[in-house]
């Protein structure tokens, strides 16, 4: 970790966790302003400078997944995130890489703004839309739908991935909470048998869409009453010229098994950008 970095964590206030010291120095722990929630962070590039092997690298993850999962009291977690930073830089970049490895996979997309339609098509031409499309980290199409990494089951889309699931397992982060893995209840034997994922999903990102660029919509029945009062501001003031697409997950729960038998978990993913017509 640059030393510029280090002096900006310490002016935000970042503490460490009660950690054993072998590892404390390399957890931070933010605040949030407003609520006072508690965030875990760990940064790739500092744990790398300072780890030269796997089982450093291991013994830390465990020691990390440990505190970000630790309760107070019990069933009441510490922390509301976990976040390690530039863990996923070495992934390839995903929809390129379905695009051209997995170019006749099957996927569904949604629309923009309509949430009622899906489109069929294959990973090859969803890659080509989002590439003509792509700028500045957003791109104009609709969110690639939910795809299983581990085999499909009934309607859904997906394919058994096993070089996809060996690239999640090269991170130890990953390698220990994945659904197979030791530190996961489920106690797995093959990780072409789980229920649970992983699974995968791009989205467009938040931005603002004019009109003209949406097609046409479904007519309505109309009140007639309320578009003759409608028509006398004008048509340029009844018109909106562009739409907010909102893309954000807003707070919610995780849960496994279901009915009376359900429970709270934690939730275990993999953020990562498009990156299509950039150098990274």
């Amino acid at each position: 970790m640059s030393t510029e970095l280090k002096r900006h964590l310490d002016s935000l206030g970042y503490s460490h966790p009660p950690v054993d010291e072998e590892f404390r120095r390399f957890m931070y722990v933010e605040r949030h302003r407003n609520g006072g929630a508690l965030v875990l962070h760990a940064y790739q590039g500092e744990l790398d400078e300072h780890m030269d092997t796997p089982d450093a690298h291991t013994r830390f993850a465990r020691a990390f997944l440990q505190e970000a999962f630790r309760e107070e009291p019990k069933g009441v977690a510490t922390y509301v995130m976990a976040i390690v930073h530039e863990a996923a830089a070495y992934l390839p970049e995903f929809v390129g890489y379905l695009g051209e490895r997995h170019g006749d996979l099957v996927v569904k997309s949604g629309h923009l703004l309509r949430k009622a339609e899906v489109q069929t098509t294959t990973a090859a031409e969803y890659a080509a839309r989002v590439k003509d499309s792509y700028s500045h980290g957003t791109y104009r199409c609709g969110p690639l739908l939910q795809l299983s990494l581990v085999g499909q089951v009934a309607e859904e889309s997906g394919r058994y991935f096993p070089e996809f699931l060996d690239l999640l397992e090269r991170c130890p982060f990953l390698a220990l909470t994945l659904p197979w893995g030791p530190l996961c209840s489920l106690g797995l034997a093959q990780r072409n048998v789980s229920d649970d994922g992983p699974i995968l999903w791009v989205r467009p990102g938040e931005q603002m869409i004019p009109t003209g660029e949406l097609g046409p919509t479904p007519k309505k029945k109309r009140n007639t009453g309320a578009a003759e009062l409608q028509s006398l501001y004008g048509s340029r003031t009844n018109e909106r010229r562009e739409t907010l697409f909102e893309d954000r997950t807003h707070c919610h729960a995780d849960h496994v098994v279901f009915g009376s038998k359900r429970e709270t978990t934690a939730a275990v993913g993999v953020l990562k950008a498009v990156g299509f017509c950039e150098e990274r």
